[in-house]
């Protein structure tokens, strides 16, 4: 098995993962995170639309990502892209979310980045 298969495997097999944004002193904030789904290269996960992590991915896209899977890991880099579209949204969406997310179900509460792959590096995907 070649390191993209095993990468591959380890992003497949992983719930939690860790995501750092730089915050507004310019030091790495990594925060685990559920994994939501795997598409294309891109992992999607979901925050708060005015969490801190969206205000860091705001100001600086720049964003890392650690993924460990029993005794193997594997660490992506890449730029944060806030992804709006509705569709996605509502797909991503899970009756979970709301001990994340306290209010009803609105789309608009929560909104989806995209970290675009850098070289041989994978996307991440956030819901805000």
């Amino acid at each position: 098995m070649n390191i993209e298969e095993k990468a591959g495997q380890i992003v497949a097999a992983a719930q939690i993962i860790t995501v750092a944004s730089i915050d507004e002193n310019g030091y790495p904030r990594p925060v685990a995170m559920v994994k939501l789904k795997v598409e294309d290269g891109a992992i999607y996960v979901s925050t708060g639309a005015s969490s801190a992590k969206t205000a860091h991915f705001k100001a600086n896209p720049k964003a890392g990502i650690s993924i460990v899977h029993g005794g193997d890991s594997i660490v992506y880099t890449g730029r944060m892209e806030i992804v709006a579209d509705e569709a996605v949204k509502r797909s991503l969406w899970g009756d979970w979310m709301l001990e994340h997310f306290p209010v009803v179900w609105k789309i608009l509460s929560i909104a989806c980045l995209n970290l675009r792959r850098k070289q041989r590096r994978t996307g991440l995907i956030m819901c805000l």
